[in-house]
């Protein structure tokens, strides 16, 4: 998962904000940026919004799905608000207080220059809603075509787990 969301998050950062002609800034530092920012509010939800169930068999992966924390509290928005937002105070800080701005332009870049397009936050939604999409397809895929164990035990599903020796299924 982690590799195909990479290439999701980089081909669409290239596509959609790289290779513009209208854009105000879209260099190498405006690029970066968008690419970590992405990364950094997809691993914070990853982190935050995922519940690791523990396997039942050894020789079974076991698999994190978004939006799957069955105990939910106060502490993932918060947590999640504190890494995105110390990410974007971070170039914040270093938008004012750059002194070498020759190669990538970073001096008032974010204040200014890239942080003030459009296009650059359109496609940082788009490029983190893409990648919850495709999360979230490929673990409806995985439960409806091949349940595991623990999947027929989580609540909201419709699997039923068989068992062999009463013959009925559980619901």
């Amino acid at each position: 998962m982690a590799a195909s969301e990479a290439m999701v998050v980089f081909f669409l950062m290239l596509v959609l904000f790289g290779r513009i002609f209208f854009a105000h800034d879209n260099g190498l530092y405006a690029m970066g940026v968008l690419t970590y920012s992405s990364v950094v509010i997809l691993v914070s939800i990853k982190l935050l919004y995922v519940c690791h169930i523990p396997a039942m068999r050894s020789d079974m992966l076991t698999r994190s799905r978004l939006l799957e924390m069955h105990s939910k509290s106060v502490v993932s928005p918060i947590g999640i608000a504190l890494s995105t937002g110390g990410w974007f105070l971070w170039n914040l800080v270093l938008s004012m207080v750059y002194k070498n701005n020759v190669i990538y332009n970073v001096k008032g870049g974010f204040l200014r220059r890239f942080g003030r397009s459009p296009t650059w936050w359109l496609v940082l939604i788009l490029v983190v809603s893409s990648c919850i999409i495709l999360e979230l397809a490929i673990a409806s895929i995985q439960r409806a075509y091949w349940t595991t164990d623990v999947s027929s035990f989580i609540p909201g599903t419709r699997t039923y787990l068989l068992i062999i020796t009463t013959g009925g299924p559980i619901p």
